[in-house]
């Protein structure tokens, strides 16, 4: 009788922490299970990038990388930074990530790449805040320099992450279709760039779901209704659902 209402009552301090858990926002019972029988569990992925992947204003934790990481029991590295050029060199967005990849172990398993929208906006903005509406054209010979700049630079960044990366699996994931000048050049350019490389990538732009130039899914997904680059807890999680199954064909050998 005695071990019958231990064992009871373990169920319960069992059943408590999970309602617990799942009130605050933690890995469920059933999340650790599949952690811990995933085929990626225990295996590091990094994720380089810009404010996607630091997620602006909010946790990192939030971000549907790093919840994939969690629920597939991988150890999670975060090289996010907010307003981060891919291979763009401008002062004020901080060392680009063509260079500061670096950064990150080489020994990694996994590496996911994040960027572009910082280039689109660079370009469009030359050194300012705000996109040009009206270039003149000594600017317009300026952002036709500088997308070209953009294009030379992204295969060789490409090849130095293979060439640094020995044993990881990379994979690129392209901006959100943000309805701006210079976004689908950027990402073609990044679609092109990592087919031509035998690279997987992620198109964002047209297979999240992420309607980002819709002002009632900005308010529902994004972090402010004005935003076009950060998405909130609500918003990383129907993007890790739309992820998970092209992650897990390209990261699981």
């Amino acid at each position: 009788m005695t071990r019958i209402l231990s064992v009871a009552l373990v169920g319960l301090l069992v059943l408590l922490h999970a309602q617990f858990a799942a009130a605050k926002g933690y890995l469920r019972l059933d999340e650790t299970f599949a952690a811990t029988h995933s085929p990626l569990s225990g295996k590091t992925i990094a994720v380089l990038g810009d404010s996607y992947v630091q997620n602006h204003r909010k946790p990192p934790r939030e971000t549907w990388h790093c919840r994939f990481a969690e629920k597939h029991g991988m150890h999670y590295l975060n090289y996010g930074r907010n307003g981060n050029c891919m291979v763009l060199d401008t002062p004020n967005r901080g060392t680009p990530m063509y260079k500061r990849y670096k950064e990150i172990p080489a020994d990694i398993d996994c590496l996911v790449v994040i960027a572009g929208h910082n280039d689109a906006c660079q370009i469009a903005c030359l050194e300012g805040k705000h996109t040009i509406k009206n270039p003149t054209e000594e600017q317009k010979a300026q952002q036709a320099a500088l997308l070209a700049k953009f294009k030379e630079k992204t295969p060789k960044f490409i090849a130095s992450l293979k060439a640094h990366f020995t044993k990881a699996k990379i994979v690129f994931v392209t901006p959100w279709n943000v309805d701006r000048p210079f976004f689908p050049e950027v990402i073609e350019t990044i679609q092109k760039e990592t087919a031509a490389a035998g690279v997987a990538c992620y198109d964002a732009a047209s297979l999240s779901g992420i309607k980002v130039n819709q002002a009632e899914f900005r308010k529902q997904y994004f972090q402010g209704p004005k935003d076009t680059a950060h998405l909130n807890f609500a918003g990383h999680g129907l993007m890790l659902e739309q992820t998970e199954p092209f992650l897990l064909g390209q990261l699981v050998t």
